[in-house]
């Protein structure tokens, strides 16, 4: 008897709700989301035709990338010094934060990955 009466609940309380959701006036906000939404996908898909007009292989991506490491990360100490002045760190700023080790660390996995190759 309790799961019938809670079945009747239950259909009582959808059917008021769906009566309700119907009754109600519809309130349809208008705005320039459409256009804006529209702009945006029209410029993203702009920014996109470079990337299919000029198609690399993965090797060519690969050595691109390896130069690039190469070039920007710097691998003898005096470098690195320099390097990290450039970038205004100092050596307490660098050992407080633990960045040291993380230099380190870089320094010593890019000589293993530059070997390697």
């Amino acid at each position: 008897m309790r799961r019938i009466l809670a079945m009747v609940a239950i259909l009582l309380i959808a059917g008021g709700a769906l009566y309700l959701a119907q009754r109600r006036k519809r309130q349809d906000a208008v705005s320039v989301n459409a256009v804006v939404d529209a702009a945006a996908d029209w410029q993203r898909d702009l920014t996109r035709v470079p990337m299919h007009l000029t198609r690399i292989s993965v090797e060519q991506e690969t050595r691109i990338g390896a130069s690039l490491r190469n070039s920007m990360h710097p691998r003898s100490p005096r470098s690195l010094r320099r390097w990290r002045r450039q970038l205004g760190w100092t050596d307490t700023s660098m050992r407080s934060a633990g960045a040291w080790r993380l230099m380190q660390g870089a320094s010593l996995l890019s000589a293993s990955t530059s070997s390697q190759m």
